[in-house]
């Protein structure tokens, strides 16, 4: 497995546009994990702050949605939802399966064939690079996205007393993010470059 120059570019390189955007959607992931506390810690001791006026959203939305249509739609969008995220894994399994097929009938078929050792190398590291992204999935939930996570959280509650804290726990925190982020970017280019 060698890849050229622009190939090395493709999987590792990085824009500063894209840099900006993988930054920028792991602030606002953040930001979306944690409204609640962001918003409750920036309202305290204002008239936001009064439980009535959440009491009363809550009960907003309890209202709409017992409307049956209201509702319905609600479970027809989840639905729709789950439907999508399957039948893009299907498609891709069966993406996976025809490209396999096509192999198997270009070495059976023309002269020029590949040894056994390259036919059963591609489909390892295919699997390979796969296994990684799940691994790398599965440690991002359990550990790594917890752990920012929490930085985060320390870093929006030391807003106001310390300054130096507060730096430091976003920082590492977005950085953090940004470079889980990236290292998915890669595994998922480094796949669409060895298909």
């Amino acid at each position: 497995m060698h890849l050229d120059s622009t190939q090395v570019k493709q999987v590792f390189g990085l824009s500063i546009r894209q840099a900006g955007v993988v930054a920028l959607f792991g602030l606002v992931v953040l930001i979306l994990v944690n409204f609640s506390l962001i918003t409750m810690h920036f309202t305290q001791g204002t008239i936001l702050s009064k439980s009535d006026v959440q009491a009363s959203f809550a009960t907003q939305i309890q209202k709409w949605l017992a409307i049956p249509i209201l509702n319905t739609a609600v479970l027809v969008v989840f639905w729709v939802a789950v439907g999508l995220a399957a039948y893009a894994v299907l498609y891709w399994a069966y993406n996976i399966i025809s490209e396999a097929r096509n192999e198997v009938v270009v070495e059976k078929e023309y002269v020029n064939r590949a040894s056994t050792e390259e036919k059963k190398r591609w489909p390892i590291i295919e699997v390979g690079l796969l296994a990684a992204l799940v691994a790398l999935a599965i440690i991002t939930l359990t550990v790594l996205f917890p752990l920012w996570n929490n930085w985060f959280i320390a870093g929006i509650f030391s807003i106001p007393a310390e300054l130096a804290n507060t730096a430091l726990y976003l920082a590492g925190s977005l950085v953090g993010m940004f470079v889980t982020i990236y290292v998915f970017k890669a595994l998922v280019s480094l796949m669409l470059v060895l298909e």
